[in-house]
């Protein structure tokens, strides 16, 4: 069971807190893809929210595809898709060449479901060349991403890791 299970409305409870991360991240996105060159392909944000991150993205790129799948789609926001992402999967229809996948699903201890679905969607669809940001909770590790052969790591932050795709062969 996710924190949305338990309390679909949770990160309305603290939108002070909800709008800094997506701020933070908008801005550590912001940095990191000034030294990283993405690969052709869509730009996925799991866990959207207000859409913060997703305009920094557009302002970047305003020529890619740029989705956000999110439970609510609190503004509206032309980009996000509200759906249970925990469904993602099985909908064909969302699955793309990803550049860059951002999974700001909350915490795993939490969400476990929801962010292991991100994972896998992204996982499935992720290009070679292509960057996965994964947002976490102070140092928290999730060791099957680090043990991932097709991941190679690249930075990491307190709550945040990447790492990038790499072939196959």
């Amino acid at each position: 069971m996710d924190t949305i299970d338990m309390n679909p409305s949770f990160w309305k409870d603290d939108v002070k807190k909800a709008t800094y991360w997506e701020n933070f991240l908008a801005e550590f996105g912001k940095e990191f893809l000034k030294e990283y060159r993405l690969p052709e392909g869509d730009i996925i944000e799991y866990g959207s929210y207000k859409g913060n991150f997703i305009n920094t993205l557009k302002s970047l790129y305003p020529l890619r595809k740029i989705t956000g799948f999110d439970q609510d789609n609190l503004d509206n926001h032309e980009n996000i898709i509200e759906l249970d992402i925990r469904n993602l999967s099985s909908m064909r229809e969302h699955d793309c060449s990803i550049a860059f996948a951002i999974n700001d699903i909350p915490i795993w201890e939490h969400s476990g479901l929801s962010k292991m679905a991100a994972y896998n969607h992204a996982m499935t669809n992720l290009v070679d060349g292509g960057y996965y940001l994964e947002s976490r909770k102070e140092n928290n590790k999730p060791e099957f991403i680090f043990a991932n052969k097709n991941l190679k790591f690249i930075k990491s932050t307190k709550n945040i890791v990447v790492f990038q795709r790499i072939s196959e062969t």
